[in-house]
């Protein structure tokens, strides 16, 4: 048990250790305090949104209903998040090797990785389930017997999600490690998990409803659907004590068959991973002489594409970038706010998705911080610097191009009559500049923030600064012009004055990024120790 724990707090303390830089107490407190704001904007935006939807569900006296959409939203949201940390917490992480050679059984290391699993979970709940109790408590009155039971459930809430989400994460890491091409396979089981993901977002109650037209209850429907919303809903809103201990039979039941069964393949699983691994690495052993940028684009796709958690981080948003087409085009665009019955062109609304879900999929913002401790060999390496922060970028953009194209050609083929010729160019070429631009933005962050040194690769890719600051405060960027027009100035200004503006916008951002990494990146790149 005292090895257990022991390994608990080093587990923990890796988790919270998100600040590379020795010593760097200002940063690593203005970085935290930037995490909490983020955490707290979340928290308002979820608190609004609840407690608009509380205000329709009360007047109808169904306010109890309010956490079947606050339960979907945090179970999706928690699967979604620990699916992509579950393979670099269990699997292909630094520290195998060394526990592998410990007196230390299967289940002990899995347990104790599992509970820095949960405390991520948990803080992934906090944001959006507490919000959902913040606005339930506002609209019902508070109740402290109700206060008891919402901590309760909070502690039950996000367990069978993380299970699933290891699950998933470990079902992964097996194909890949037996995949004859993990790097085709690993994009390929990305683009399929979020085509899944998102046709089960959006189908979500059209499959309640199916079951209620067979004849089962609202609740019972719940139940079959997605069970932790369904108990969560019986046993700690309303309060059924029976269906409350039964929550905790299961959860614990779940907890305890997931340690067995990730125990029992954690060394098989974690061994042939780095035997593909040097299998790939002696495969990719080439001697053909091309450009020094071409084999610095090539070494920077080969990470990129053999470490999942890095590919599915940064290339989401570019999926459902192809994704959102379809789900207008399916939906009544009168009900979606938007078309022309109101003033709002659809076509600003195709090219405002377009460009920020483009401009989200930011591998530049993580990509120095990537090459870890080998980044001294990098710059022993005959080649500048600039070059090197180039092929990053470059490869950054090359990623996305072939999305934005795709993404451009379904716009057409689905809402052909919203297009001209200048609006099709204005279609390709804001995303391109937004990518551009995010990619250099990102770079620079990542540069003025570099994490170097990480025990698995969650740490850099969702727990760094260079990652919070690079790619939501691109997005933000992005966005803000849009929101801008559309909340303000869309009475005072055309749709022809504020595409133009826009147009000066990404360039001057481009623009912007481009002198400050020429003036910057350099003196940045030679201060980065390990």
């Amino acid at each position: 048990m005292t090895k257990f724990f022991s390994l608990v707090k080093v587990q923990l303390i890796q988790l919270l250790n998100v600040i590379a830089i020795k010593g760097s107490g200002k940063k690593s407190g203005k970085f935290l305090g930037m995490t909490l704001f983020v955490f707290g904007l979340l928290g308002v935006y979820f608190t609004f949104l609840y407690y608009q939807t509380g205000v329709a569900l009360a007047s109808g006296g169904m306010l109890n209903y309010l956490f079947v959409q606050v339960g979907i939203t945090s179970v999706l949201f928690i699967t979604m998040l620990i699916t992509m940390e579950a393979q670099s917490h269990f699997f292909k992480t630094k520290d195998f090797e060394m526990l592998a050679s410990m007196p230390l059984k299967s289940s002990t290391i899995v347990s104790a990785k599992l509970v820095a699993v949960l405390f991520s979970a948990y803080l992934y709940t906090a944001v959006t389930l507490i919000p959902g109790i913040v606005a339930y408590f506002i609209l019902a009155g508070f109740s402290f017997g109700t206060f008891l039971l919402c901590i309760l459930g909070f502690l039950l809430f996000p367990i069978i999600p993380t299970l699933i989400g290891t699950l998933i994460g470990l079902l992964f890491s097996f194909i890949y490690a037996k995949a004859k091409n993990p790097h085709l396979i690993s994009f390929a089981l990305i683009l399929i998990f979020i085509l899944l993901y998102s046709v089960f977002y959006a189908k979500f109650y059209d499959i309640l409803t199916y079951f209620v037209n067979q004849g089962a209850s609202f609740q019972t429907a719940l139940y079959i659907v997605i069970p932790t919303v369904g108990f969560f809903l019986s046993g700690i809103v309303e309060g059924n004590f029976i269906f409350l201990l039964l929550n905790i039979a299961i959860n614990l039941l779940a907890l305890l068959a997931i340690i067995v069964f990730v125990s029992a393949l954690y060394k098989k699983i974690n061994f042939a991973l780095n035997k593909s691994v040097a299998r790939i690495s002696k495969k990719e052993l080439s001697y053909n002489q091309t450009s020094v940028l071409t084999n610095l684009i090539k070494t920077e796709a080969k990470r990129y594409f053999g470490v999942m958690v890095y590919m599915f981080n940064t290339i989401f948003m570019a999926i459902i970038g192809l994704i959102l087409p379809f789900v207008i085009y399916f939906s009544s665009v009168d009900s979606l706010g938007f078309g022309s019955g109101n003033g709002v062109s659809l076509f600003l609304i195709l090219l405002m998705l377009t460009t920020i879900t483009m401009s989200g999929s930011n591998t530049a913002s993580v990509s120095i911080s990537m090459e870890g401790t080998k980044f001294e060999n990098l710059k022993a390496l005959p080649i500048s610097p600039q070059k090197i922060i180039f092929a990053k970028i470059a490869f950054n953009v090359l990623l996305v191009l072939p999305f934005i194209l795709l993404s451009g050609i379904l716009n057409f083929i689905l809402f052909g009559s919203e297009f001209t010729i200048l609006t099709a160019i204005i279609f390709f070429a804001y995303p391109i500049l937004a990518v551009v631009g995010c990619a250099m933005f990102g770079m620079l962050i990542n540069l003025t923030f570099p994490k170097m040194k990480y025990q698995n690769y969650v740490q850099v890719v969702k727990q760094s600064a260079s990652a919070l600051i690079g790619l939501l405060g691109g997005v933000v960027l992005m966005v803000l012009p849009f929101v801008l027009y559309l909340s303000t100035l869309i009475s005072y200004m055309s749709l022809e004055l504020f595409l133009l503006l826009e147009f000066t916008y990404l360039s001057l951002f481009v623009v912007i990024n481009f002198l400050a990494l020429k003036k910057l990146g350099v003196k940045l790149f030679n201060k980065i120790s390990c």
